[in-house]
């Protein structure tokens, strides 16, 4: 698409250039011709003394090294520079030359005669030149030709006040003052009007390019997309909606530098990987959308793995503190005329596409499928009503009790978030989470889920609450300082609050995860690792990171219910992890119990405390604390 008026005005400012050399290239070599042709055809004395052949040699060879600069080089300025100094030359030759040897009636007629062609060549230079110096040069060797001709005049008042010659001379004169102001005048409507071509060009370009990474931003890809599907080249176009996993931890763990730097190389990988046919485009924050022309969904679908396995591969070129980040895109492909007619269309069903790819663990390429769209319109219409969420009193907190698997006493509860939403009903965690941290709405859900957490702790002095913290909580500035305020409030002592975090979460090789851990332990908080054995299930590094405890994943005690080796497998994973935790002096705590069976094999493995249904659902803090106040033993731990 040629970019509307941008383009436009470019090939105005090429238009003048080729003008200028083609003006450099027919006009010197025309004067050269006409002085060599004076010389020739002038036979009189004076043409010994006023047309010598010397000066003329001299200017006619300074117009031929300024013609052969022009050609060689339009933008430069030293061939104008030789063509006024040329004519400077000439003109203070031909006065001396005059004032020495030409009679009263022969020097106006040697003036007139240089007088006639001098001027175009002035102004030449001077109309093709950005120098104050031309103007003022050029100034100089008009007030020659007049100081000349005032000699002229007054030399002999008497014989001159009728003289048609002399009236000649004061009219070049004039002529000639005239033509050099309307020289300069021209020269400042062209610098206007140059300078109105750029400044246009720049705003143009301003307005159709992200100023961070350089490439095309939205409103470009929009008139695109609009001039292309008006008429269309041909009947395939395809649309890559690209988006940086994790993006927001780069920017909360590294600042907002880092950030930008990454946009910035994602943007040279894309530009390089995806042809010069390709409109690359920045959408918004770490969103690209690129435009392939004359490609169908199998094309755009290869070259999307592509660039997803030269990032993996090859990397990105960024600093040493990125090596500890996992860099992936998630995208989607939507197609003309298959998935859309219009440019709306065309931009959400590639989003949708690249939504369902993040859905289902990210890093991946998928083409728009229409089932797409409803389940992209629910998350979209969760985060919508999720803002306000809290204001209308919709979200709530249960309770959900954790024993000590051998004397039976209830000693902890893990903190669970739910929703209900008036129309949607109860709505999953699963499910409103995520939108959650995508929509910048997890830090402010987690505070007041710390808020309340305490306020129930100051209330059940006898349990640890356990409350779950995502990984955008930890690496907030001040996330240790507004738990510590909370714990001020309340009167609560940190050794009463639990922090669970994900082990894909903590096992990241990431030195500001570290950090964060060990700022929130200075606090005097307990941290654990939750659902341990579905990441990177490193065991090694359980010794170095500062947590008193971790929760075996549900999925171990759910196979100890399954086949023969389902069962062996769960027993063996469960008892390595025990004894490496014994070893490291955490509290293991098996998750998911939901059969007698599944008690009796996680007690024997030695497991310090369990969590499930067949030992108590969520609840209310009604229901949670009747179960503080039941004083009896629960019937498995005395069996």
């Amino acid at each position: 698409m040629p970019d509307s008026s941008g383009q436009t005005q470019l090939e105005v400012i090429d238009t003048l250039t080729s003008a200028r050399q083609g003006a450099a290239t027919m006009i010197l070599p025309i004067v050269c011709l006409v002085s060599i042709s004076t010389i020739a055809l002038t036979n009189d004395g004076l043409s010994h003394h006023i047309y010598n052949p010397q000066i003329y040699s001299v200017f006619i060879l300074g117009f031929l090294v300024a013609w052969s600069g022009m050609r060689w080089d339009i933008n430069s300025e030293w061939p104008y520079m030789v063509t006024v100094f040329a004519c400077g030359f000439f003109l203070i030759a031909k006065f001396t030359v005059l004032i020495l040897y030409a009679t009263p009636r022969d020097f106006p007629v040697g003036l007139l005669e240089g007088m006639i062609w001098l001027y175009p060549v002035l102004v030449y230079a001077l109309i093709n030149s950005t120098l104050i110096f031309y103007w003022r040069f050029a100034l100089g060797l008009m007030s020659i030709l007049s100081s000349m001709s005032l000699f002229y005049g007054f030399s002999d008042l008497n014989a001159l006040i009728y003289s048609p010659t002399f009236v000649s001379i004061i009219q070049f004169n004039a002529i000639g003052w005239f033509i050099l102001y309307g020289s300069k005048g021209y020269m400042l409507r062209k610098e206007l009007h140059t300078a109105h071509i750029t400044r246009m060009t720049t705003l143009e370009r301003v307005a159709n390019t992200d100023i961070l990474t350089n490439l095309r931003n939205r409103r470009y890809l929009e008139r695109y997309l609009q001039d292309y599907l008006e008429n269309p080249k041909s009947n395939l176009l395809s649309l890559m909606f690209i988006d940086i996993d994790s993006f927001k931890l780069v920017n909360d763990t590294l600042g907002h530098t880092k950030g930008d730097e990454l946009l910035k190389q994602i943007s040279i990988l894309l530009l390089r990987l995806c042809g010069p046919t390709a409109v690359v485009t920045r959408l918004n924050g770490d969103e690209f959308v690129v435009v392939l022309p004359e490609l169908g969904g199998e094309q755009a679908e290869q070259l999307s793995r592509e660039i997803l396995n030269h990032l993996q591969k090859d990397g990105l070129e960024l600093g040493t503190e990125f090596k500890n980040f996992r860099l992936t895109l998630s995208i989607g492909i939507s197609t003309y005329p298959e998935n859309g007619l219009t440019t709306d269309e065309l931009l959400r069903h590639a989003d949708s596409a690249m939504f369902a790819v993040k859905r289902n663990g990210k890093q991946n390429v998928r083409r728009y499928n229409p089932a797409d769209d409803a389940d992209t319109e629910y998350r979209q219409e969760l985060g919508r009503e999720l803002a306000g969420a809290l204001e209308r009193g919709e979200i709530s907190l249960v309770f959900q009790p954790l024993y000590d698997l051998q004397t039976g006493g209830l000693v902890k509860a893990e903190v669970l978030m739910r929703w209900h939403h008036p129309v949607f009903g109860w709505v999953s965690p699963a499910a409103f989470i995520p939108v959650a941290e995508q929509a910048g709405l997890i830090n402010t859900l987690g505070l007041w889920a710390l808020q309340q957490s305490c306020q129930y702790a100051q209330q059940w002095p006898e349990v640890v609450l356990c409350v779950n913290v995502s990984l955008l909580q930890l690496f907030q500035s001040n996330f240790a300082q507004q738990i510590s305020e909370f714990l001020q409030e309340y009167d609560v002592p940190a050794g009463r609050l639990e922090l669970e975090l994900t082990e894909t979460t903590l096992m990241q090789d990431n030195s500001n995860t570290i950090m964060g851990l060990i700022t929130l332990r200075k606090t005097g908080l307990s941290l654990t690792i939750d659902d341990f054995g579905i990441g990177y299930s490193n065991l090694a590094r359980l010794r170095t990171f500062p947590v008193e405890g971790l929760k075996m994943d549900q999925s171990f005690t759910r196979h100890l219910a399954g086949s023969e080796l389902d069962q062996r497998y769960a027993k063996e994973m469960i008892y390595a992890v025990v004894q490496i935790s014994d070893i490291a002096g955490l509290q293991v705590t098996a998750e998911g119990i939901e059969t007698l069976e599944q008690l009796q094999a996680v007690r024997a493995l030695g497991c310090h405390t369990g969590q499930g249904y067949f030992l108590a659902r969520p609840c209310g803090p009604e229901q949670f604390v009747m179960l503080l106040n039941d004083a009896a033993p629960p019937t498995w731990a005395t069996a």
